[in-house]
């Protein structure tokens, strides 16, 4: 590893942490300098990763797209299919679906999730953080249906080792009520209902919120106002 690419990367990450995008980009850009020579560098690719994520920050989402993919590909051909490479390929699914490509990200979840089936199979969590970026695509293009036979794989297989008020249960519970909202008001609140039981218990006010705000959908929706 390229000590001073590395050191060069904590300091971009502290630019990071505080905000400071611009800077971090052009620190990042230093460090991206003395790996130039080493395309295969493993601290390059850490490097275009990140880099990556501030350009995503900055709006300029092709440069970003560009540094997560030329990340993926050295982090592919040293580490194989791993965890890390799962991530990746997940990550550039979202910045696809933020596009409103959604075939494109599809395309995506389904090789990142097939690496975890692969590499990780009880790690049904991330499985199901994959499987949840599936449904909300499918949601987002505007199949509620299909959203929600995502959401509902990802809540059977939770099940099976997760509590009933686990977090991820919730979670769960959150999205199929946020896709039933569009086809079947009764069974969307008794999910969102669930939700915000489980969160309630849990420190998480963004997520309550947002289950609370969903739930308040389908009472309107379904003519209650008393909320």
């Amino acid at each position: 590893m390229d000590q001073s690419a590395y050191d060069l990367r904590v300091v971009a990450q502290i630019f990071r942490a505080r905000g400071r995008l611009a800077e971090a980009i052009a620190v990042f850009e230093e460090s991206l300098a003395l790996t130039a020579h080493r395309s295969a560098s493993l601290e390059r690719a850490s490097c275009l990763l990140e880099v990556g994520m501030c350009y995503l920050e900055f709006d300029r989402i092709e440069v970003g797209l560009d540094c997560l993919k030329e990340s993926l590909s050295v982090k592919l051909s040293k580490l194989g299919k791993s965890i890390q490479v799962a991530q990746i390929v997940t990550t550039v699914g979202q910045v696809y679906c933020m596009n409103g490509e959604y075939e494109k990200a599809l395309d995506e979840y389904s090789v990142a999730e097939g690496i975890l089936k692969e590499v990780a199979p009880t790690d049904t969590e991330r499985l199901a953080l994959v499987i949840f970026a599936e449904g909300e695509a499918k949601l987002d293009r505007g199949d509620p249906d299909g959203a929600y036979l995502a959401f509902k794989r990802a809540m059977d297989m939770l099940s099976k080792d997760h509590a009933s008020d686990d977090v991820m249960v919730a979670e769960a519970h959150h999205h199929m009520g946020c896709a039933l909202v569009r086809r079947n008001l009764v069974e969307a609140r008794e999910h969102l209902q669930t939700s915000v039981s489980i969160r309630s218990k849990n420190l998480d006010e963004k997520a309550l919120a947002e289950s609370h705000h969903w739930l308040g959908v389908a009472m309107r929706r379904s003519g209650e106002y008393n909320l």
